[in-house]
This record gives C-alpha cells, sequence and structure tokens, in this order.
C-alpha cells in the first residue's frame, strides 16, 4: 500500500517545496515509484519547480470523475505529478467530509510505493487534516524565531493527534550537520517542556547556492546540479526515510 509522506512547515518561505521536489526525486532514484500531491490547494506552484504544465488537477480527480492517473504528469526522472489548482476556492476551502474522500480515493487508486504531500504552510484546519493523515510527517523549518514558533504550532497540533512518533524537525539551510543538529536539540527541548513529548530528527539540510540557482532554472537539483553537496544530501535523507518505513 503507499505511503503517505507529509511535507509541511508553520510559515512560508522556509523552502517546503523545494525539499518535497527534490526529496521525491531522491526517493525515485532509490527505486520507489514516487508521486508528488501539490496540497497547497488553492495556490499550487510545484509544478514551477518541475517545469511542467497541467493540464488537469486535483479538482479534476476530486470533483469531476477525472481517473488519478489522468492526473498524474510525468517529471524528471519518471517522479509524477499530482498539481493542484491555483485560485479554486472549492478546492481550497474543502470541508472535512472531503478532504477524508480524497485521502481514500488517493489511497484506493494509487500504484505509488510513496506520494509525499507539500502541504500549505500554517495551521489551518484543511492543513492539519492532510498532514495527520499521513504515515509520517517532516515539518521544515529554518534558524528564526517566527519560523521556530510556527514549526512549534505545527508539532502541538500532532500531538493532539497522537502522531508525535512519526513526526519528524528537518531543519533547513544550516551550514554544516553539526548546525542542523543543534537546531533540533533547541527546538526538542522546546517540545518536551510543554508538550512532554520528544520530535524525532532524520537529518538536516544545508545551505547551498545551487538549491536557489536550480529554482531560477525550474530544474530540479539533479538535472541541473547533480553533483552538488544539496543533492547528496537529500539522497542520504532518502536512504534513512526509506530504512524508516522497511523497519
Amino acid at each position: 500500500m503507499v505511503q503517505f509522506i507529509g511535507i509541511a512547515s508553520g510559515k512560508g518561505g522556509v523552502g517546503k517545496t523545494t525539499t518535497a521536489v527534490n526529496l521525491g526525486l531522491a526517493l525515485q532514484s532509490l527505486g520507489k515509484k514516487v508521486s508528488l500531491l501539490d496540497a497547497d490547494m488553492g495556490l499550487a506552484n510545484a509544478q514551477l519547480f518541475l517545469g511542467v504544465t497541467p493540464q488537469l488537477s486535483l479538482a479534476d480527480f476530486l470533483f469531476h470523475n477525472a481517473e488519478l492517473k489522468d492526473v498524474q504528469i510525468p517529471c524528471f526522472e519518471g517522479m509524477t505529478l499530482i498539481p493542484g489548482a491555483s485560485g479554486d476556492s472549492a478546492l481550497a476551502n474543502l470541508p472535512p467530509p472531503s478532504i477524508i474522500n480524497l485521502l481514500e480515493k488517493l489511497r484506493a487508486e494509487s500504484s505509488d510505493d510513496i506520494m509525499i504531500f507539500d502541504i500549505a504552510a500554517g495551521i489551518s484546519h484543511q492543513n492539519t487534516e492532510i498532514l495527520a493523515a499521513c504515515d509520517s510527517r517532516l515539518i521544515v523549518m529554518v534558524d528564526e524565531p517566527s519560523s521556530i514558533a510556527d514549526a512549534y504550532g505545527v508539532i502541538k497540533l500532532q500531538k493532539e493527534r497522537r502522531n508525535i512518533a512519526s513526526t519528524f524537525l528537518l531543519p533547513n539551510r544550516v551550514k554544516d550537520s553539526q548546525s542542523g543538529r543543534n537546531l533540533f536539540d533547541q527546538m526538542n527541548g522546546l517540545c518536551m517542556s510543554f508538550i512532554g513529548e520528544p520530535v524525532r530528527f532524520l537529518g538536516a539540510l544545508l545551505e547551498d547556492p545551487d538549491i536557489r540557482m536550480s529554482i531560477m532554472k525550474r530544474e530540479p537539483l539533479p538535472k541541473s546540479f547533480p553533483n552538488s553537496r544539496s543533492w547528496k544530501n537529500f539522497l542520504e535523507l532518502a536512504k534513512l526515510i526509506i530504512n524508516e518505513h522497511e523497519t
């Protein structure tokens, strides 16, 4: 059965979509069949990172009886994109029963090993419901007070859903591995103090100008900078995620 991995953040601009795209490609390169679902329902933009132009969207799958295979767009190295919509208020404001229906339809129709959900920033009800339904969650954050505070808010809501055991904090744009570990320890200490339960750690994503260049080129890292330290970083993270799911 397909594994759902949710990529979320408390605030925007911390590299969540970049992480979702490149992590999906790293998992695909390691032999997994992967789809990336743009779960920023109202302002979808993952297609920009992958350089594709959708003809159909998640709205067609949910509201207009399109089959999942017709909505999926083949991207670089065989990963597929399930595009969201931009400016679609019906998709942006799904009520809880529709969210549950969407997730059930995705599980039933998907032939993927892994489906990555690129979830909109923030703690809206829709975001929280989708994230809670995932089998594991990666909360992306950077070393800024607002990002730390907002990431804590996301984690606190997952604690209320009893999902902390499968929730991982992913520090981004850190100068080295030790800096990433230190940032995680800071947040984990906060969680232990106020919610009494730790989050988990897989690793951190390093600051690298090649990522910014790949975004500007509208090309994923393995296409534009296959020898970059960032791409190697994503491959290492993908291996850890596979091991986590298979143990």
